[in-house]
C-alpha cells in the first residue's frame, strides 16, 4: 500500500463507492490482467489511460504487487493495520478483495512477472459511461513493427 502516502496519487476519474466484481486473467499461474467492472451490463467500446495528476496511466511496481483502493480509507490506517491487510493477501497468494476501513474496499494482486511498469485503462461504454478499470500486466502482448507493445 505504498511506502508512504506521499507516493499515492488519486486517479483522475472518480468512481461511485460500491462493490464491484473483479475479473482476473491468468497465464501459466501468473496474473496477466485484472478488470474492475463498474457496469456488468455493458462492454467497453473505447479505452482511455487511467491517469493521475502527474502520471500517464503507467504504474511502477516495486514490490511485485499492485492495489486499487479508496485513498481516504488508506490514510486512516496504522502501519500495523496495513501489514495485517497485506498479510491476508500474501496468505491467499491470489488477487484478494480486502477490507481496509469499509467492507471490501480494496483489491490487491501480484503484478505479472513482478516489478516493472504497467498500464491501466478506463473502459467506457456507449454514451461515455464508465464501465471498467483494466490493469494490464503485459504478459499477453506482442511487439508491433513500430516497437509498440499491443495487448493480444
Amino acid at each position: 500500500f505504498a511506502y508512504t502516502l506521499r507516493n499515492v496519487e488519486p486517479l483522475h476519474q472518480k468512481v461511485t463507492p460500491g462493490r464491484y466484481p473483479i475479473e482476473v486473467v491468468t497465464v501459466k499461474n501468473r496474473i496477466a490482467a485484472i478488470r474492475v467492472r463498474f457496469d456488468t451490463d455493458q462492454d467497453p467500446v473505447q479505452w482511455h489511460p487511467a491517469n493521475t495528476p502527474s502520471g500517464n496511466g503507467v504504474y511502477g511496481v516495486d514490490a511485485g504487487n499492485l492495489a486499487i483502493f479508496d485513498a481516504a480509507g488508506l490514510s486512516g490506517l496504522t502501519n500495523l493495520n496495513k501489514e495485517h491487510a497485506f498479510d491476508t493477501f500474501v496468505a491467499n497468494n491470489e488477487p484478494t478483495v480486502l477490507t481496509l476501513t469499509d467492507d471490501d474496499d480494496c483489491v490487491i494482486t501480484s503484478s505479472g512477472v513482478g516489478d516493472g511498469a504497467y498500464p491501466a485503462f478506463w473502459g467506457f461504454g456507449e454514451n461515455d459511461t464508465l464501465v471498467s478499470l483494466y490493469l494490464d500486466f503485459l504478459l499477453l502482448v506482442e511487439q508491433r513493427d513500430n516497437n509498440v507493445l499491443a495487448t493480444i
